[in-house]
């Protein structure tokens, strides 16, 4: 069985990764252009900005954008002298964060991520999350995706220092640009970007895991297999199947099938595949620390380009990715840059 990190590629890809909708582009770049001339803008970096002492970071998407921005996190811990780091990201990001990491947490959903844009609740909540982060009154604000929405978010709540890679445009609400990302560059490049216009080390270095104080009635050796995410071409294929049970057949151990919310058909298909070549697959649910610890006791960690695949990744290097885009190295997991 492989001992590192192995990306496998589907051919030919289920879909084009992007990185950004072009359209929400096309509209940061307008208003890039109707507000030239009207709103202030830095376009260098300067290092002077480094002896402030309240840094705001964003992160507000997905378990594997959390990930990597806690990767940035610790990076700015590490080389910035005494910080005072604020969090801003979903709640289950809380479940993630290492005990001492930042100074303070605040729990934000950003109406636009996901399908909350047309709730009142949710916008009722982004602006409880607004005003939490307004009292914190940070003097360098850090944003992690490139997203003129966000950078607005900055702009009004009026952070001094605004830093971000305007992928999107949105340029005129920042202070601090680092440069464009493109799309065949690893997802992690964008948190890596922000620490080369601080003149730091640019390479994100991920913290010690949040592992969660339980232990793993397992066999001896076991593998796990997370089948995939909420998306149907970001699931685990019947081919795929095929080689993790070619895999199996190597080195025979134990298999423990994770699933989190919604995915407890998909896990159930799973197991009745390991069921028909004769193998028996338990199934496996749990909090996010939970299968922190759940993998890292694994020898092998079979998992989808999603969430898993980073959290996997973050504590446990033999790890095999399954990918649908068009290229694998955009989207492999961030220790893979570290081993």
């Amino acid at each position: 069985m492989i001992k590192s990190i192995e990306i496998i590629s589907k051919s030919p890809p289920a879909y084009t990764y992007r990185r950004f909708n072009p359209y929400l582009r096309k509209l940061g770049l307008l208003i890039d252009w109707f507000s030239f001339g009207f709103v202030k803008s830095a376009t260098r970096s300067d290092p002077e900005i480094l002896p402030l002492d309240k840094v705001l970071v964003l992160e507000s998407h997905l378990i594997g954008d959390g990930v990597m921005t806690l990767g940035l996190v610790n990076s700015l811990k590490r080389q910035l002298n005494e910080p005072y780091l604020i969090l801003a990201g979903q709640p289950w990001l809380r479940d993630l964060l290492p005990e001492g990491l930042v100074n303070n947490f605040i729990s934000i959903k950003l109406p636009w991520v996901g399908s909350g844009i047309f709730s009142i609740s949710s916008w009722w909540c982004f602006f409880k999350s607004l005003v939490e982060i307004r009292r914190q009154q940070p003097k360098v604000a850090i944003e992690t995706r490139g997203d003129w929405r966000n950078f607005l978010v900055f702009w009004l709540l009026r952070v001094p220092v605004r830093m971000g890679s305007p992928m999107t445009g949105g340029r005129v609400f920042l202070t601090h640009m680092a440069r464009v990302v493109q799309d065949q560059e690893p997802l992690f490049a964008t948190r890596e970007a922000i620490l080369e216009i601080l003149k730091l080390e640019p390479q994100v270095h991920l913290p010690k895991p949040p592992l969660a104080p339980i232990l793993m009635k397992a066999e001896p050796r076991y593998v796990v297999v997370h089948p995939g995410a909420s998306m149907k071409n970001r699931q685990i294929s019947s081919d795929q199947l095929k080689i993790v049970f070619e895999r199996l057949q190597d080195a025979p151990c134990g298999v423990f099938v994770a699933a989190g919310a919604n995915e407890s058909e998909l896990q159930r298909e799973v197991q009745d595949f390991f069921k028909k070549q004769g193998l028996t697959a338990r199934p496996w649910t749990g909090s996010l620390p939970e299968f922190l610890v759940l993998c890292q006791g694994a020898d092998r960690v079979f998992t989808m380009d999603s969430g898993p695949a980073h959290l996997a990744g973050w504590v446990n290097p033999r790890v095999t990715v399954f990918c649908n885009h068009d290229c694998g190295e955009t989207v492999r997991p961030l220790l893979s840059t570290l081993t």
